[in-house]
């Protein structure tokens, strides 16, 4: 078998022929020399046949690695001028109209980017931060077709990511069913959701059956206006962080108005109260337990304390025993013996 013929079938390419190869062993480097299948030149544009020809150049795109080494196609390309569009550059069946990187390649690219951050794609697959991230708007571009990832949507789910500091959001929309992103917007405003709804459009909002979404009154706002009929479930994380905010607050209410030495025992359960049953350690349910005791012990004095009052205050009430009127704050001081005045 010849080598060339191995190389066609190791680079897996459509209407590609390669005629000729280079190895540099020393920059561990395969150059190949391929052409396309076609005979007539095509505009790089709009993929008119086009048999008026200019000059021609020596180009080259990054493949996909072979056996570890770095893969360049490299073809001399025409210019072509289309009666529609002019002078362009013919298209070529392994890249898109102005990139230098196989298809092949950007694909692979854009699979990492997806699972990694941009830089370590860039050094993985050794080409420049903005390489990586021109790939990834030019396979974005080439294989998302909004219209049809927004028909047959029965449950979707709204909410924001930020992409850089100083509040800089994006409102993603998702697929619940197929789990993908349908819709990204930038900003996170009302009429960030209201251009989603306008792509969607009414027939197929009606669709909707059920919206997640978290409590930002703006997001509320819009979908119960644009999808009345969907169901609107809350995020299940702003829940869980509200409920704990406010175990939070009624935690430290009772801390303000406890006395000192209840303050020092209520001091150190704050998170023993937020973990789950199953998640507590001995020692944070021994805490747990230690201020359940002290909760009960308490709240007998102050029981008893309470009865006594009542007691002592009924009982000045009816001219009994030798105390005084009730004052400001309900309490009843003692009658001096000196004095057989009431005492304010």
């Amino acid at each position: 078998m010849r080598v060339t013929t191995v190389l066609n079938k190791l680079l897996a390419a459509q209407e590609v022929w390669v005629q000729d190869f280079q190895i540099r062993f020393e920059e561990r480097v395969l150059w190949v020399g391929v052409a396309p299948r076609w005979r007539i030149s095509r505009c790089g544009c709009c993929g008119r046949k086009s048999r008026r020809r200019h000059d021609r150049a020596w180009r080259s795109w990054r493949h996909l690695d072979v056996f570890g080494w770095r893969c360049y196609l490299r073809y001399q390309i025409w210019r072509v001028r289309c009666w529609r569009c002019g002078v362009r550059t013919e298209k070529v069946p392994w890249a898109d109209p102005g990139s230098r990187f196989t298809r092949d390649f950007e694909q692979q690219v854009a699979w990492l980017v997806q699972r990694s951050d941009l830089t370590a794609v860039s050094e993985y697959v050794r080409i420049s931060w903005s390489s990586v991230r021109r790939i990834v708007e030019r396979v974005v571009e080439r294989t998302w077709d909004t219209d049809s990832a927004l028909d047959g949507l029965r449950v979707i789910g709204v909410d924001e990511i930020s992409y850089r500091r100083h509040h800089k959001y994006l409102t993603v929309v998702v697929d619940h069913v197929s789990g993908r992103v349908v819709w990204a917007g930038k900003d996170r405003k009302v009429k960030t959701l209201l251009r989603f709804f306008r792509k969607l459009g009414p027939e197929r909002a009606a669709q909707l059956e059920a919206i997640s979404a978290d409590m930002w009154e703006p997001y509320q706002i819009v979908l119960r206006k644009k999808a009345p009929q969907a169901r609107v479930i809350f995020d299940r994380f702003h829940i869980v962080r509200h409920l704990n905010e406010a175990v939070t607050k009624v935690r430290q209410q009772l801390i303000r108005d406890a006395d000192p030495q209840t303050r020092r025992d209520l001091k150190n359960t704050r998170f023993p109260v937020l973990k789950l049953p199953a998640s507590r350690t001995p020692r944070d349910r021994a805490v747990l337990e230690e201020q359940v005791e002290a909760t009960a012990c308490s709240t007998e004095r102050c029981c008893s304390r309470t009865t006594s009052w009542i007691s002592t205050a009924t009982a000045a009430k009816a001219g009994l025993g030798g105390f005084s009127k009730a004052g400001s704050d309900g309490r009843c001081t003692p009658r001096s013996s000196r004095s057989r005045r009431w005492h304010g």
